[in-house]
């Protein structure tokens, strides 16, 4: 079985080949001269969310939180809030276990689960998946192929789901060398990322980029 991975040790990306199909529903980056990068949150949704949002208003950002459908039953009423703010709402699997353990079936209801529960909360379906942990394979793709929908991995990690970084390193790790169509992926549960999103969104702001949804993002490919 084919594996995909992105391991998230500072920004060290890895990867295996797949093949074209697979390549178009499957996105690292975007290819775009556009100055604009997506900042997403995994594994809401979360009360820090909340604080999140009211920062994104104040600063004119749109951001994409991949959420966790057991999450999302415990806390619909946040992800209905994220929603109506103009986020975009993606799918991080029902229970956040690595979906390159389960069987196709298995795979399918995690991502059907969420896709479920999403809607009952806020009336829309996700068209996206990021896998727990940054991790698919041929399987996971294969499901996704059959539900229509794109896997997001990043091409950026603030690498806040290791403890031990402070809030300083989130920031440097966020903002050193993004590039125009880069996908951040950050955690809105950890306490040190909210506490630095001001500065992260000031610095990005200074190197002249806009911040806009995973979606926006791919459909500037190419521009």
């Amino acid at each position: 079985m084919k594996i995909y991975s992105i391991i998230l040790a500072g920004l060290f990306l890895g990867a295996t080949a797949f093949g074209a199909d697979d390549v178009k529903r499957t996105f690292w980056d975007v290819k775009t001269k556009q100055p604009l990068v997506a900042l997403t949150f995994d594994d809401g949704p979360d009360d820090n969310c909340l604080q999140l949002m009211e920062l994104f208003k104040k600063e004119d950002v749109k951001a994409t939180f991949f959420l966790v459908g057991k999450k999302v039953k415990e806390k619909p009423d946040i992800a209905k809030k994220i929603a109506e703010a103009g986020h975009e709402l993606a799918n991080h699997s029902y229970t956040h276990d690595l979906l390159i353990k389960k069987t196709p079936e298995e795979i399918k209801k995690e991502i059907v689960d969420t896709q479920n529960a999403v809607k009952e909360a806020t009336g829309l379906e996700p068209k996206l998946l990021r896998a727990p942990n940054v991790k698919q394979d041929d399987n996971v793709l294969a499901v996704l192929k059959e539900l229509n929908m794109k896997s997001i991995m990043a091409s950026v990690s603030a690498a806040d789901w290791d403890r031990k970084n402070s809030k300083d390193q989130i920031i440097e790790a966020v903002t050193a060398k993004t590039k125009a169509g880069d996908i951040i992926v950050m955690h809105s549960w950890r306490k040190e990322t909210l506490e630095g999103m001001p500065e992260i969104i000031k610095r990005l702001k200074e190197k002249g980029f806009k911040f806009v949804t995973v979606s926006e993002l791919i459909s500037n490919w190419g521009k």
